[in-house]
């Protein structure tokens, strides 16, 4: 009868409907957005201090091979019982387009220190510092994993583990 032919057609398509579903393209591409942990060791003042933060960054270019991401985030800084804030604004440069890229960035630091003690730290506090980094950045395209490890200014030395998305 014609309701076992529309249901065996229905379900025909249904199942051709579903199968090309499952063959997504791999994106060529990093994912826009990226937020991620940073751990970081470093001078912050003239002692070597242990920070901890958060940054996001943002894909807002695209060339050739490459990208420049928009970042902005934030580290807590803790040396000899005294604590800082950290937060930075920059623009990065990530340069190659395989899984390993090559990332500097430049822009700008602001610190808030817990405790009284800019002088003997050497930094004006409520200033804005330059900063710059580089760093290696794993990151297949398309997919959601992410590790960076550079050093610069923000840190001596420094790991971050992340997402995007």
């Amino acid at each position: 009868p014609v309701y076992r032919f529309i249901l065996l057609i229905s379900l025909m398509f249904s199942v051709l409907w579903l199968s090309a579903q499952n063959e997504t393209a791999v994106s060529e591409s990093l994912n826009k957005n990226s937020i991620y942990t940073n751990i970081a060791y470093g001078y912050f003042g003239p002692d070597l201090s242990f920070g901890l933060g958060l940054t996001y960054d943002r894909q807002i270019l695209e060339f050739g091979k490459g990208y420049l991401l928009a970042r902005a985030g934030w580290n807590y800084w803790a040396l000899w019982g005294v604590v800082a804030n950290s937060y930075h604004a920059d623009m990065a440069l990530v340069l190659f387009k395989k899984s390993l890229h090559l990332e500097l960035d430049f822009g700008l630091n602001y610190s808030v220190i817990g405790d009284d003690y800019d002088k003997m730290l050497l930094l004006e506090d409520g200033k804005f510092r330059p900063s710059a980094n580089a760093a290696f950045r794993y990151q297949k395209p398309g997919e959601w994993p992410l590790f960076r490890i550079g050093i610069g200014t923000d840190g001596l030395a420094f790991l971050s583990f992340g997402t995007s998305f």
